[in-house]
């Protein structure tokens, strides 16, 4: 079609789409209506959209934001040189930005029920001549996406190479590829879930109540009347607060007055503290643009949401999925908190997905998403760049491994020696297993495994930095404090587990060995040997903490924690129930079967452990 081919943008200056108008596609006919969940069918659906960047002759270019509740089709740019704010997520989508129009298609919807353009409650039911009001049909999740989804057809796109969404646009990413997972190469869910939680149920239906309970509502019937604009506002009120932090709300607002430096004392002043004044401005402004009847049907097809309804995990859900995930969440978000984001990304893991998952630090709770966009950029950069250009999934460009540099989150070696050990845990892992490297440190060891092994292998990691590194490679990475363990990572996922230079670094060493040997058949463990004569020497003769080869930081440098000989090793696997396979001391920068003193002369060695009989594979 050519509908898709032409740039519904101007260029306008800087980083800015520019100047944009919305469009509008006629879907679905009385022949082939859409139909919905509950089984009632509509036809046609009008759909209002925008397009930013242009179409590739491939049309393998094209990225499809899914809209929160209350947002719209106009995600970036202008629609007059004159207005004065661009498009709610204009800072995401543009030249040179995350979604970046000189790579990429960017479409945006306004969702079915909406009131921005789409055909929702306030359309014109053509049968009667008025007003759907309350009589739209009931709205899912599901019905919305295949409306999307429909709408790429009509675009005369095959695949999509990303669909991105937060919040309820999240929901409806993920949707996406369950429902339709041949459309869609790769997903960005942001600050979302695979279902609500009761808190979430609980506010909207405080919200919708406040709707109701007003006296404009007229059972839905209000458009020739101002509405029920008072509860419209209060619903919007309630849910803002819900997406904002304590953080934020005692950063910009604090117990600060309003207008005075001193209490009235006057009961019927509404707007006493900066916030009440804040919160009836957000109410006001709701009102002016958006319709309460919509939002009920929105608010609705939220709480009916559940990923895994019709299976017996939400595994099981994700198990036929194609797209590669970035899941994204924030340590200030309580609507849809870091928990649930973990739940996704542990069922994505135990079905062997390519995910990479970060929790980020923002202060602005739910909405950080949609203001704090320096970091997403970051990561959603090299995600969308490695999809478009792998065939597959598991390839990945090899020209670029002389860009990347070891980072400090590992234990640091000679160059020759980390060679050495790469080759060494590389001729351990049989071809085509799956793999979890705990510390990955930029990814160097895991883009080996991957390409020379044809390993599915996943990296952990606490460094953002590394986590971004890691993608850049094509790579899945899930940011994680090992300090903390793997209680999010299913039992049995992986075959091999690769802990190099890195357990002597961690608070816990053996709770991280046993959960290691818990999410994995076998693991790979290299740790350097403070056994070591230089090391003796150093303490013994001269009185100062040793440097040496693999021990290579001062002091007051060093993020080694503890300090274990090759004896030391032995005892502990002997105590925690592992047994060691295989036992490589490093000498001089060799690896050798079996040595005269080893704990004396090894520099590090190298483990190869499995569980005993008595081993659980269970959570520790």
């Amino acid at each position: 079609m050519t509908a898709a081919a032409n740039n519904s943008s101007r260029p306008g200056d800087g980083d800015s789409v520019g100047i944009v108008e919305t469009k509008f596609a006629t879907l679905f006919s009385e022949a082939s209506p859409l139909k919905f969940l509950n089984g009632a069918t509509l036809a046609p659906i009008c759909v209002a959209y925008e397009t930013y960047g242009t179409l590739n002759e491939r049309r393998d270019n094209a990225v499809y934001v899914c809209h929160a509740l209350t947002g719209d089709a106009h995600a970036a740019g202008k629609h007059a040189a004159e207005d004065e704010k661009p498009g709610w997520w204009d800072g995401l989508i543009g030249p040179n930005k995350a979604l970046d129009t000189n790579k990429y298609f960017v479409i945006c919807s306004n969702v079915l029920g909406g009131c921005q353009g789409t055909t929702g409650p306030g359309s014109l039911n053509n049968e009667t001549n008025t007003r759907y009001c309350l009589d739209f049909p009931f709205l899912t999740v599901s019905d919305i996406v295949s409306v999307h989804s429909e709408l790429v057809r009509y675009l005369g796109i095959e695949k999509l190479l990303a669909v991105v969404g937060g919040s309820l646009g999240g929901m409806q990413v993920l949707d996406w590829t369950v429902r339709f997972p041949d459309q869609v190469r790769a997903a960005v869910v942001l600050a979302s879930a695979p279902k609500l939680a009761a808190q979430g149920i609980a506010f909207n239906a405080v919200g919708r109540r406040a709707i109701y309970a007003d006296a404009g509502f007229l059972n839905g019937k209000y458009y020739e009347s101002e509405g029920p604009r008072y509860g419209l506002a209060l619903a919007r009120m309630v849910a803002h607060i819900t997406y904002l932090s304590e953080d934020s709300i005692e950063l910009k607002f604090g117990r600060r007055l309003q207008d005075s430096d001193r209490f009235a004392f006057e009961m019927q002043k509404e707007t006493e503290f900066q916030i009440e004044s804040y919160l009836h401005y957000q109410g006001k402004r709701f009102v002016q643009r958006f319709d309460a009847n919509s939002y009920l049907y929105l608010t609705r097809a939220m709480d009916y949401f559940d990923l895994s309804e019709g299976h017996a995990t939400l595994a099981d859900a994700v198990r036929n999925v194609q797209a590669r995930f970035f899941v994204a969440s924030y340590d200030t978000d309580w609507l849809f908190p870091t928990s649930q984001s973990k739940e996704l990304v542990s069922a994505l893991l135990q079905v062997g997905k390519h995910v990479s998952y970060v929790e980020l630090a923002c202060p602005f709770g739910h909405d950080s998403f949609l203001i704090d966009l320096g970091p997403l950029t970051d990561l959603i950069s090299p995600f969308l760049e490695q999809t478009l250009i792998s065939p597959k999934l598991s390839q990945f460009p090899t020209a670029r491994c002389s860009q990347f540099h070891m980072s400090k989150s590992r234990y640091q070696l000679p160059d020759l020696s980390v060679q050495l050990v790469d080759d060494l845990i590389i001729r351990h892992i049989d071809k085509g297993s799956s793999v979890i490297d705990l510390g990955c440190g930029d990814g160097r060891l895991m883009q080996r495994l991957s390409g020379e092994m044809n390993c599915n292998v996943v990296g952990i990691d606490v460094e953002l930095g590394n986590v971004a590194a890691v993608m850049r490679r094509g790579l899945p990475v899930v940011a994680a404090d090992l300090n903390k363990g793997l209680a999010d990572i299913p039992s049995d996922t992986f075959d091999f587990a690769v802990l190099s230079q890195t357990l002597q670094q961690v608070q816990h060493p053996k709770l991280l060995l046993k959960e290691m040997l818990r999410v994995a058949k076998r693991g790979l463990v290299v740790v350097p040997n403070f056994g070591h004569w230089r090391v003796r020497y150093e303490v013994l003769r001269r009185g100062r903490t040793p440097i040496t080869h693999a021990l290579p930081y001062e002091w007051h440098e060093s993020p080694n924690l503890h300090f274990m000989s090759m004896r030391d090793f032995r005892e502990l696997m002997q105590s925690i129930g592992l047994r060691i396979v295989k036992e490589r001391p490093i000498i001089n920068g060799r690896s050798v079967d079996q040595a005269w003193a080893a704990n004396l002369r090894a520099d590090s060695a190298f483990y190869l452990l499995e569980r005993t009989s008595s081993t659980t594979s269970e959570p520790a």
